[in-house]
């Protein structure tokens, strides 16, 4: 009998003792310090130094560098599961094995002089059109520089958009930007007769989509030139396309014949309205969606019964 109370005695403790190995290995492993680990710092286009740090998961992170990247603002690290990494936030369990920069393309202010100087006897006065003197709009490091700024100039074309007044490269609307400061561009020209100035209006106005946008835009273009001229009615050429687009004097009858020159290379039949008369002179323009008037002295343009201060036959009234 004593024997087997004995054996009995045994077996529990052995069970209390497997039960009490079992217990502390647990509150071991409940209590157990993960193992430094070395993460990768990836800059992810930048640069960055030193280039991996050591962790400890459910620790926190220490001091991270900051990477650097022409053209980029560094906007923090982050690990391949999207979460954030900063000095002072908890280390993922398990830790990470990469941080990888991330970046933001930083916007420059860019603007555009026209490089010449605007006509003293000009009928608009400079202080009317700082915004054609000099326009500015932002860009993004790496992106395309987009839509760029036309501007035209007596006896002269533009040949583009240039870092240097003289010199200096040329950018178009679809360089991409690699400047890291607020820059300044300059137009260059070349010297041009009235007939290649207006080849050029017309070429550029035919790229809207309707009749009344490609009439527009030849018709501020041409007012962009009768803007630096002297209004004469005595100086050669005062009457013709030359004296506006060339020797910078012209009258009404002038602008409406500059205006009629662009419209035929467009492709437009046009009839100059009061010609050669002491009175408001414009074109009757013919097009697929009617009859137009566009006036290159008031900048307007407009089907017939649109313009302000009209007859009834849709003409200016004086």
């Amino acid at each position: 009998m004593g024997k087997i109370t004995g054996n009995r005695n045994i077996r529990v403790l052995v069970a209390a003792l497997l039960a009490l190995a079992v217990a502390i290995s647990t509150a071991g492993a409940a209590f157990a310090v993960e193992a430094p680990s070395t993460v990768a710092l990836d800059a992810n286009g930048g640069k960055v130094s030193p280039q991996a740090v050591t962790v400890t998961a459910g620790d926190v992170y220490g001091p991270l560098p900051t990477p650097t990247r022409k053209g980029y603002a560094f906007k923090g690290w982050q690990a391949d599961d999207g979460s954030k990494a900063s000095e002072g936030a908890t280390v993922p369990t398990p830790a990470p094995k990469a941080l990888y920069a991330q970046w933001k393309a930083k916007a420059y202010k860019t603007t555009y002089n026209v490089n010449f100087t605007w006509p003293s006897s000009a009928g608009v006065p400079k202080s009317w059109i700082p915004g054609y003197i000099k326009t500015s709009k932002t860009v993004t490091y790496g992106k395309k520089y987009g839509a760029l700024p036309t501007r035209w100039r007596v006896g002269y074309l533009m040949k583009g958009w240039y870092t240097k007044k003289s010199g200096g490269k040329k950018i178009t609307s679809s360089t991409k930007a690699s400047i890291t400061k607020n820059t300044t561009y300059y137009a260059r020209w070349k010297a041009a007769s009235a007939d290649e100035i207006a080849k050029a209006i017309a070429k550029a106005a035919k790229k809207g989509k309707t009749d009344k946008e490609r009439i527009q835009a030849a018709t501020d273009a041409v007012a962009a030139f009768t803007a630096q001229n002297r209004y004469t009615t005595s100086e050669a050429d005062y009457n013709n396309p030359t004296g506006v687009f060339v020797k910078g004097a012209s009258s009404c009858a002038g602008a409406t014949r500059a205006l009629g020159l662009v419209l035929t290379y467009m492709g437009y039949s046009w009839e100059h309205v009061n010609p050669n008369q002491w009175t408001h002179q414009w074109c009757r323009v013919h097009t697929s969606s009617g009859t137009m008037w566009a006036d290159a002295d008031s900048i307007h343009v407009g089907q017939d019964g649109e313009i302000h201060g009209t007859t009834g036959t849709g003409e200016r009234s004086l």
